[in-house]
């Protein structure tokens, strides 16, 4: 027998995929089942150790406290005055001292009663200059102190004072 080249291919073609084309490969038989060895059961994973809580991120200072609304100084009351005391700041041991107030602002009819710590007020007693007697003074101080009367009761400042030095 004698094969052309064209059934030469044929057979080439057929064993190239499987065998010849007529017969059928017998049916394979089923796999075997896979049967598993049991194997214990292996210990429980440690629990991993837990993760410290986050550290929260360091907060800023708090913000200061809101300044209080400005408030504007009162106005002072017109009916209340400053008082300003002159006076030398020595005088020699039995020469007068002369002390005058001055009021700034003020209203109505203001009175002035004055003490002294030593000394003798010798004249002006309720009016705003007096005059004070140092004889026998020397190296002691007189301390005049005026109060005012007839003010406002909303009067904060109703009295004021200054020392003279008694030389020798």
């Amino acid at each position: 027998m004698t094969l052309t080249k064209t059934a030469l291919w044929i057979l080439f073609a057929a064993a190239a995929c499987g065998g010849p084309a007529k017969s059928a490969p017998p049916p394979a038989e089923p796999p075997a089942p896979v049967v598993a060895e049991a194997t214990p059961p292996s210990p429980p994973a440690p629990a991993p150790a837990p993760s410290p809580p986050p550290q929260p991120e360091e907060a800023p200072p708090p913000a200061p406290p809101p300044a209080p609304p400005e408030q504007s100084k009162p106005k002072p009351d017109p009916a209340c005055p400053t008082i300003q005391i002159k006076a030398p700041d020595s005088v020699p041991d039995g020469t007068p001292a002369k002390i005058s107030t001055t009021l700034i602002g003020g209203k109505g009819k203001i009175t002035f009663r004055w003490t002294v710590t030593s000394g003798k007020i010798t004249k002006g007693q309720g009016t705003a200059n007096i005059t004070v007697d140092t004889k026998g003074l020397a190296g002691g101080t007189v301390t005049a102190t005026v109060e005012l009367g007839r003010l406002s009761k909303q009067c904060e400042t109703t009295t004021g004072s200054v020392s003279v030095l008694v030389g020798t």
